[in-house]
């Protein structure tokens, strides 16, 4: 239900759906010619929308930690990063940030602890979910159908990274 739910705003204006996120994702430090190697470079006030936030959650302690240090410094609105090969990177923007997760997160309590000042956490439950069940029984084998006649004919210039 979690997808479905973000896939919704996949289409919408100022929305950057990302399928996943690792340490080098927001800054890279590769040297392009066009210099936008970083998704940083490439935003500015777009909501990101991932999917899945239990794949951070069960990553490496280390690539986890260093993804979210990175996402308090993008939610303080200032992202300075510098390589030892010259490359610089000094964002300021306001991006927000909304990501599905599995009930694994109830097991990551300190991650939790370190978001919290700055992240809300919902909860979506089905008021029955017997019902919800038997729905999702009966629409089995339907999604594309039901995603394509919800979704605009062609994807936008922005399709996931």
């Amino acid at each position: 239900m979690k997808t479905e739910l973000l896939r919704m705003l996949w289409y919408a204006t100022d929305v950057f759906p990302i399928s996943d996120l690792r340490a080098r994702t927001f800054a890279s430090g590769l040297d392009t010619p066009t210099g936008e190697a970083s998704l940083l470079d490439q935003l500015s006030t777009e909501i990101l929308v991932l999917k899945d936030f239990t794949t951070i959650l069960e990553i490496r302690h280390d690539e986890r930690q260093a993804i979210l240090a990175q996402l308090r410094e993008i939610y303080d609105r200032r992202f300075d990063k510098f390589w030892g090969t010259g490359q610089r990177l000094s964002w300021t923007g306001r991006l927000g940030f909304l990501a599905g997760v599995t009930p694994v997160i109830d097991k990551h309590h300190a991650v939790m602890g370190l978001l919290s000042p700055r992240f809300l956490q919902f909860r979506v439950r089905p008021s029955d979910r017997t019902q919800a069940a038997l729905q999702a029984i009966k629409n089995a084998g339907r999604e594309t159908a039901t995603r394509s006649a919800s979704s605009p004919p062609s994807p936008p210039a922005f399709w996931p990274v």
